[in-house]
């Protein structure tokens, strides 16, 4: 457990959610902390809420990469965390591109289960 340094994703996860704005990170960045916390098995629920919340109002998602969309939404769906502003903001955005060039097996493979652990777990479908 110690291996993990649980106080410096903290000390981490604190500084970033403190911040007032997350316009300095680019899609990169955001991607690789929510992947950084996931991988390391560590959860910060406000953090996780903050890049959620920032992505899902300020973010033109043109901007991702595919795989830096696929490490986004494996992560939250690693830490059990499923914004459904972010889901629907992601789902809306493939869902609108022409094709799915760009984004190779595993990338699709991240998304698909990232949305089928969203939808077993809470309500984020489209409204009826």
């Amino acid at each position: 457990e110690s291996h993990r340094h649980p106080a410096l994703f903290g000390k981490i996860g604190n500084h970033i959610h403190s911040l007032e704005h997350l316009g300095e990170y680019t899609p990169q960045n955001l991607s690789n902390i929510a992947w950084a916390f996931a991988k390391a098995d560590t959860t910060h629920p406000s953090l996780f809420r903050e890049v959620a919340n920032h992505i899902a109002s300020h973010c033109d998602l043109r901007a991702f990469k595919p795989q830096e969309l696929s490490i986004l939404m494996w992560a939250f769906s690693k830490v059990w965390i499923f914004p459904p502003r972010l889901f629907e903001k992601v789902a809306i955005h493939i869902e609108s591109r022409r094709d799915l060039r760009g984004f190779e097996p595993q990338a699709l493979s991240n998304i698909a289960l990232a949305y089928s652990k969203a939808y077993a777990t809470v309500d984020i479908a489209h409204p009826r």
